[in-house]
């Protein structure tokens, strides 16, 4: 956890930070709300999906590449969501002064945005804050009835640090069809 580094910003990043994390959060929590209203009466695909396209220069010190919401992570942490959503709705909505001394404020941020990362899979880390690397983590997961060809969780040309976890769950693998839950083609270390 590094909320000591929320702390540090300018009072207009960290206010407009939080404003960020939780519209972000609202449109991922509205989105699946619309998606599952969507499967139960079409039985279909419901809404888009979300996308973090982030609009604000001045909020990141880097240009924060689109990126689609993985829907089965938004659903772990749906609960989650939820909860700190309605615990930044005060400050992101000029009700309650946001203070970079409040260490609730800064915890809650700073949890929200963690699972943002995960959901996006990109790094968000504001202007004027200094956070230390974490270690890459890729994942990949197929689930299918029958595979009949080649299927792997994850494949890479190399890996040169950080953790790869791929998985396939397959009913059936037919006659020749391959599965590999990490597939590594190159250097790894």
């Amino acid at each position: 956890m590094e909320p000591i580094t929320l702390a540090v910003l300018s009072s207009v990043v960290l206010t407009e930070g939080v404003k960020f994390l939780y519209e972000q959060t609202g449109e991922l929590l509205q989105r699946r709300r619309d998606r599952n209203g969507a499967d139960d009466a079409e039985g279909a695909g419901g809404s888009d999906p979300v996308t973090l396209d982030v609009t604000d220069p001045g909020l990141f010190p880097a240009t924060v590449e689109p990126a689609r919401a993985d829907t089965e992570v938004v659903q772990r942490f749906r609960a989650d969501l939820t909860a700190f959503w309605q615990v930044l709705a005060p400050y992101a909505n000029g009700i309650t002064d946001i203070d970079p001394s409040d260490r609730t404020l800064l915890e809650t941020a700073d949890a929200v945005r963690n699972i943002l990362e995960a959901v996006y899979g990109r790094r968000l880390t504001f202007a004027g804050e200094t956070r230390t690397e974490r270690e890459l983590a890729v994942s990949g997961r197929v689930r299918a009835e029958e595979i009949a060809g080649d299927v792997a969780g994850v494949r890479a040309r190399g890996v040169h640090s950080g953790r790869v976890e791929g998985s396939v769950v397959a009913g059936t693998v037919t006659r020749g069809g391959t599965v590999s839950g990490v597939e590594v083609q190159g250097d790894i270390g």
